[in-house]
């Protein structure tokens, strides 16, 4: 069958709109040619090579930067304003290499790297809960979590445009605090600890609603305590963590594709 489609290579060639192969036969060369069907061009391909469509992909381009360049002038000024707030308060102590701030932020407390911040809501909070709360930033900064809130900024403000992109930042910020709090209360006071997060949880809560209307979407309160009350061991959570890794993988790979 194959000898059928041989023709000798002529002198004259072959037409450009045919595929050539071209295989050794002793001290000649044969030629196998199939014709190749002619495309055809439609709207969209003849659109694509058109100024009217470069003009609108620069337009698309110039809006992406200008979006890039905003959301990372925020990025870097709220974490200019997190360096300075060191500078700016009163060390109250010091735990191993960790120092511990009082700030005049409208927050109970948070940490950035090898520093841990307590805001104005923390100062009615008795001893014995402010230990639990420091204990709860401890693992932020040993788990250093920070990294995780640098990574997501920087994708987010690549991503400016993906909703998608902020709910990933959400669900990481949960995801730390669920670390935090499980090992914040490896000693036990699990009790203690759940009534101190739900007691802060809703105090937030009665504020926002004081000052704005309600969120509709659930809030992470919800989840943190399901957490806290959650009894899957370390392997369980392990074993349905590496099993959703297959999903994420078609996931990615079917977004590259498109």
């Amino acid at each position: 069958l194959f000898k059928l489609f041989k023709i000798h290579l002529l002198s004259k060639g072959v037409p450009a709109d045919h595929i050539i192969e071209f295989v050794e036969h002793g001290n000649d060369y044969d030629v196998v040619t199939l014709s190749r069907p002619k495309w055809s061009e439609g709207f969209w391909d003849t659109f694509t090579q058109t100024t009217v469509f470069e003009n609108i992909v620069a337009a698309l381009f110039a809006v992406y930067l200008a979006g890039v360049a905003i959301r990372l002038f925020s990025f870097v000024r709220g974490l200019m304003k997190t360096v300075r707030l060191k500078s700016r308060s009163r060390k109250a102590r010091s735990i191993g290499d960790v120092d511990v701030y009082d700030t005049d932020v409208n927050t109970v407390a948070f940490s950035f790297f090898g520093s841990i911040f307590l805001g104005s809501k923390s100062r009615g909070l008795s001893d014995a809960e402010m230990d639990i709360v420091v204990r709860h930033e401890m693992q932020h900064v040993a788990g250093r979590h920070s990294v995780d809130t640098l990574v997501f900024g920087l994708y987010s403000v690549l991503q400016w445009w993906n909703p998608m992109a902020g709910l990933a930042a959400r669900y990481s910020r949960i995801v730390c605090e669920n670390i935090a709090d499980s090992q914040a209360v490896d000693d036990g006071s699990l009790t203690e600890y759940s009534r101190l997060v739900l007691g802060l949880g809703i105090k937030n809560r009665d504020e926002s609603s004081a000052s704005a209307r309600p969120a509709r979407r659930k809030s992470p309160l919800v989840d943190r305590i399901a957490q806290l009350l959650n009894t899957d061991s370390v392997n369980v959570r392990r074993i349905r963590f590496y099993s959703a890794l297959p999903v994420l993988a078609v996931a990615i790979a079917a977004y590259i594709a498109y």
